[in-house]
């Protein structure tokens, strides 16, 4: 049960992060997470979208 909850919660985190008006793919999301995304996608996921998501 634990498992199911703690996949449940991982998986509506991502999806907070990659939905948006800006359309954002999951490797974009990667790429950005790590450092490695473009200035646009920086301030999209990192500024807008991860501070709702948390």
């Amino acid at each position: 049960m634990f498992t199911l909850l703690t996949a449940c919660t991982i998986a509506a985190f991502v999806c907070s992060i990659l939905l948006g008006s800006k359309s954002t793919s999951p490797l974009d999301v990667l790429k950005t997470m790590l450092g490695l995304g473009t200035a646009e996608n920086g301030l999209v996921i990192g500024t807008l979208r991860l501070h709702r998501a948390v």
